[in-house]
């Protein structure tokens, strides 16, 4: 007969045991879902394009406090231009997201002041309408795509109206681009050296 000390330590050890594998499914289960959270609100919009975004919208200044087209019913807030519909958007597909990341249940355009936010928003925007867009063609959104949705809406991508931006962006964005790769050169040269 087992020493009821001893099966009580094996029980004890089979209950650690037991919940360590649960708190690994846990763990991998909530890194799944973290994951597909990040990609439904948009993680796969670069950080390059909003930059480009950013300048192309606020006539480099970025300021934070821009307030453009006042003479338009919705005007646009902030360092990426949001308006009013395009926050509705995101308020609607993010839902508890806005929640859980800003701590309330809705986002103003009083919020696209804040940097952060707006490219927060900007995010949940394009990554939202991408995949639409990628279901309708069978394409990945590319760069373009996005920069023309966010200056045209959801099916700005098909705008001839968006064209004149998209040359601006793309402009600003070989200008992003060509800044971090000489920082990172800048960065490895010092390394090296």
């Amino acid at each position: 007969m087992v020493p009821l000390p001893v099966l009580r330590r094996a029980v004890v050890e089979a209950e650690a045991e037991k919940e360590e594998v649960s708190m690994r499914m846990f763990l991998a289960v909530a890194a799944a879902v973290a994951m597909l959270m990040g990609r439904c609100l948009g993680a796969e919009v670069s950080d390059e394009l909003l930059d480009a975004l950013t300048i192309t919208e606020s006539a480099a200044s970025a300021r934070a406090d821009a307030v453009g087209d006042r003479e338009l019913f919705h005007k646009a807030y902030g360092p990426l231009q949001i308006r009013q519909p395009y926050l509705d958007d995101v308020n609607r597909v993010a839902g508890k997201a806005v929640r859980e990341t800003w701590g309330k249940r809705a986002l103003t355009t009083e919020d696209m002041k804040d940097p952060e936010k707006a490219r927060w928003a900007a995010r949940v925007y394009l990554g939202h309408y991408g995949r639409a867009y990628e279901r309708e063609t069978g394409r990945a959104p590319t760069d373009q795509v996005y920069a023309r949705m966010h200056n045209g809406g959801p099916r700005g991508w098909e705008r001839s109206s968006t064209r004149a931006y998209w040359a601006k962006a793309s402009a600003m964005l070989r200008t992003v681009r060509g800044m971090l790769a000489a920082l990172a050169k800048g960065e490895k040269g010092e390394e090296d050296g």
